[in-house]
């Protein structure tokens, strides 16, 4: 019978020497008796005390172990069965002449090592989640004073030292201890020591970070993911007892039950904007009117128009606003990202520029009707991002009749078109705006349309003179456009 002893019961780097050379000669486990210090025998060994002294070992076979299989037998190791050793050898010499012995559902030490690894795993994670430190004091040190913390947890396994790294890394900024019955580890910001285990009469008692600790925890405490088994199941009772915020969880889970009936019982919320692409279109059923008599019926209409691809992805259609007798229209190119979400014209970054050219000018927008030639956001998807694109010939044609109707129920003395996509539903014109900019183009219904920049044009210039030159012209643009719509010759 050869005897190997260990110095503690998680002595791996001894385990480890003294394995080697026994599988190199293909011991049997059975021939083999493992002990720890002056502790006797496991059940494996006979109880006769073998011969002392050193003992030449004759290699004949040679010996492979994976680090995963060494990390098996290190994981394994912390288990409290003093048969652990035993089945961890047969494991080991099984896999010498079969790599997935493990995997056989026969083989005894096989199926107990994988059980065993896996309660330490489970030990393990409970430790790392139900840990909690509590102050015990201050100690100087040359940066400052570094507080010192201490916690007291009962593990199911030995696994102080399989678990102290992982502490060592979380929670380096400060001085803590972890004592437990099995052993205790200890962290002062640069070295990571062990000691033996103590009972709880050394346990810390309750500090003033414990309140604060008990008031985060109830404020991140969610009603509607509470589920009472899965809770017990992955926070069993008997580590309640060490964790502060366990007075109130009960308190918590009762609470739940009424704000759960709260949710239930609240009146049905509006939904987004962006869930009417997901639905059935409930508009496509109903058939736009062959003559439409009135503004309200033509926004109406609008909200359904499938005449262009753009309808498929924009949020909504965005229609015109302002008072139906307004002298002055304004009409741009299309809805923006916001203008999108918001269901409004220039709302957005184009129309935050354009409020306050109004402003300069001295006109008020809730005096004058603003549109879009085109009605749908057209975009480009970049990740989260919705890039403005230039409407094409065939969605501003779509979108002439829409605009066509708001000319006819509002009749405006005088329309500015903002940017070339508008002039060009205004009038059919495609070449430079600058060309005809400030000069008077008349209408079809008697109107006399004006061209001036788009206030999205001015955001792109660099800021400097060339912006401000630009800037300038499209309030005077503004005030011409008010100017020539307030004319007593322009009388309706």
């Amino acid at each position: 019978m050869n005897q190997i002893t260990l110095s503690h019961e998680t002595d791996v780097d001894l385990w480890r020497a003294a394995v080697r050379p026994l599988l190199a000669r293909r011991l049997p486990p059975e021939s083999l008796s493992w002990r720890v210090g002056q502790e006797a025998p496991d059940l494996f060994s006979d109880m006769a005390e073998p011969p002392r002294g050193k003992t030449r070992l004759a290699v004949t076979h040679p010996i492979r172990i994976t680090k995963q299989q060494m990390a098996l037998c290190e994981r394994v190791l912390c288990h409290t069965d003093p048969a652990r050793f035993h089945h961890l050898y047969s494991v080991l010499q099984r896999l010498q002449m079969d790599p997935h012995a493990l995997d056989d559902p026969g083989f005894h030490s096989g199926k107990w090592v994988r059980a065993a690894d896996q309660s330490i795993r489970r030990d393990r994670h409970k430790m790392h989640a139900f840990v909690r430190f509590k102050k015990v004091g201050d100690r100087p040190s040359s940066e400052g004073a570094r507080e010192v913390f201490a916690a007291w947890f009962e593990p199911d396994y030995r696994i102080v030292e399989l678990t102290a790294a992982f502490f060592a890394r979380r929670f380096t900024g400060m001085d803590w201890s972890i004592l437990t019955p099995y052993g205790c580890s200890h962290w002062n910001g640069e070295i990571l020591s062990f000691s033996p285990g103590v009972d709880k009469t050394h346990a810390p008692d309750a500090d003033v970070l414990e309140s604060a600790w008990t008031t985060y925890y109830s404020s991140i405490f969610n009603p509607s993911r509470v589920k009472i088994s899965a809770m017990m199941s992955e926070m069993p009772k008997k580590y309640w007892k060490n964790l502060p915020e366990a007075s109130v969880i009960p308190h918590l889970i009762q609470e739940a039950e009424h704000q759960k009936s709260g949710f239930m019982s609240a009146p049905e919320t509006a939904p987004h904007k962006l869930a009417r692409k997901i639905t059935p279109d409930v508009y496509a059923l109903r058939a736009t009117p062959k003559h439409i008599t009135s503004w309200d019926e033509a926004k109406q209409a609008a909200e359904r128009c499938t005449s262009c691809a753009l309808h498929q992805c924009a949020t909504q259609t965005v229609f015109g606003e302002g008072p139906l007798n307004a002298d002055l229209m304004l009409v741009g190119e299309q809805p923006g990202d916001r203008e999108d979400l918001t269901g409004r014209v220039f709302t957005g970054p184009a129309g935050e520029l354009l409020d306050k050219a109004l402003i300069a000018a001295g006109l008020d927008r809730r005096n004058l009707y603003i549109t879009n030639a085109v009605k749908h956001f057209n975009f480009a998807p970049r990740g989260k991002i919705r890039l403005h694109r230039t409407p094409t010939v065939d969605e501003i044609k779509s979108c002439k009749y829409w605009l066509d109707l708001e000319r006819k129920f509002i009749r405006p003395r005088v329309i500015l078109a903002l940017g070339k996509t508008a002039l060009r539903s205004l009038t059919g014109y495609s070449a430079a705006l600058n060309s005809v900019r400030g000069q008077k183009i008349s209408g079809l219904n008697g109107d006399i349309i004006l061209a001036t920049y788009h206030p999205s044009y001015l955001l792109r210039l660099p800021h400097g003179q060339a912006r401000a030159e630009a800037c300038r012209k499209f309030t005077a643009d503004l005030s011409q456009a008010q100017s020539l719509a307030d004319a007593p010759q322009m009388m309706k």
